[in-house]
């Protein structure tokens, strides 16, 4: 897709710049539209009904990790957790870090656990489930999350 000018989605003026947050062991990286719901769409598909919410695009600004808590994900206390705004000129999209236990496997394994969610900061990719099955949100739990200083 050529994102100066696309085709069949969007105007000329949408998508001009597209970046990629890489997640870290040091850094989260979640996304929202708190203007209304800016979401790269040929990229990730249409966005999950609660990404539209009011609640989400106001409390996600305000208080991130609560809010991914509520999803599940709880990260330690000395991960910081970045918050980026989607708006008309850029998209956003988070790259998930390689979970423990994926040594060695394939580019097309790797892929089948990187779900939406994965890609907007909500979920960390997991061993065991795929796009297509992704477990509860109540049961995501960062896995350092025990650690001193973790999220608990």
């Amino acid at each position: 897709m050529d994102w100066l000018d696309p085709t069949g989605t969007g105007t000329p003026s949408d998508y001009t710049y597209f970046y990629v947050l890489e997640n870290t062991p040091q850094v989260h990286n979640v996304i929202v539209c708190t203007l209304c719901s800016c979401y790269p769409r040929p990229v990730l598909g249409m966005s999950p009904d609660w990404y539209r919410t009011p609640n989400y695009r106001r409390r996600m600004v305000r208080q991130p990790r609560q809010v991914l808590a509520e999803f599940g994900l709880i990260l330690p206390a000395d991960v910081e957790i970045r918050v980026h705004d989607s708006n008309q000129k850029s998209r956003f999209m988070v790259m998930p870090m390689r979970p423990e236990g994926t040594e060695g496997w394939t580019e097309e394994q790797l892929a089948a656990i990187v779900t939406g969610d994965t890609m907007i900061g909500v979920a960390l990719p997991q061993p065991g489930w795929t796009a297509a099955e992704a477990p509860p949100r109540s049961g995501l739990v960062c896995p350092t999350a025990g650690v001193p200083g973790g999220g608990k």
